[in-house]
């Protein structure tokens, strides 16, 4: 009986450390630009630790972002380049990310006495800023009395669709009509000539 009891500690112990192994995986995470961000730190539930630290890495060097000891209730900052703060869980939170954020960052965790610290990676991928333009256009003035062009810049607006489509309205039925009087003017035209045929 007591066998068993061992054989089932042990299987559950395999599979905690498994499900630790999975989760300390690199993580890959993706973000739109100005969207706020939390990295999540991957096995920090799986170790029992004094603090996490939470690193960017940049040319394989590791720089500073934040640190938060459990017994401390405030962080510590490091001098890194934009606002950050720790979030759900120890997890980074990366307020209005931008392209420039992305990279690849480390969670520390650094284990208590006896255990294993651990350095998951988070690889974070911000995607472009897209600004709405007005389109503009450039026309090229020509004065026949002056031989220097001048340029000027013309908004271009946008068409409802109701003006739109009733251009094309417009077009089609002046294409029918002036199809019906092309066939209008060669059946005159062709009677014309047969009559003509049958008089002579």
């Amino acid at each position: 009986m007591k066998r068993k009891g061992l054989c089932q500690a042990i299987v559950l112990v395999e599979l905690l450390l498994v499900y630790c192994a999975a989760q300390s995986r690199q993580v890959i995470q993706t973000a739109n630009c100005n969207e706020d961000v939390s990295l999540v730190c991957p096995g920090v539930d799986c170790i029992d630790f004094h603090s996490v630290t939470w690193y960017q890495l940049v040319n394989g060097q590791r720089f500073g972002i934040i640190k938060k000891r459990k017994r401390d209730q405030a962080p510590q900052m490091y001098n890194f380049a934009r606002n950050v703060s720790f979030g759900e869980n120890y997890s980074l939170f990366l307020p209005r990310v931008k392209p420039a954020d992305s990279g690849t960052y480390v969670c520390g965790i650094g284990a208590n006495v006896g255990g294993q610290s651990q350095y998951p990676t988070v690889d974070l991928t911000v995607n472009e800023c897209v600004t709405q333009a007005d389109p503009t256009s450039q026309v090229v003035v020509l004065s026949p009395t002056k031989a220097m062009n001048t340029t000027q810049s013309i908004q271009v607006q946008e068409l409802p669709i109701m003006w739109t489509t009733a251009g094309y309205v417009a077009v089609a039925l002046v294409k029918i009509v002036l199809s019906l009087i092309s066939i209008w003017v060669l059946r005159i035209s062709f009677s014309r000539k047969q009559q003509r045929r049958r008089c002579s």
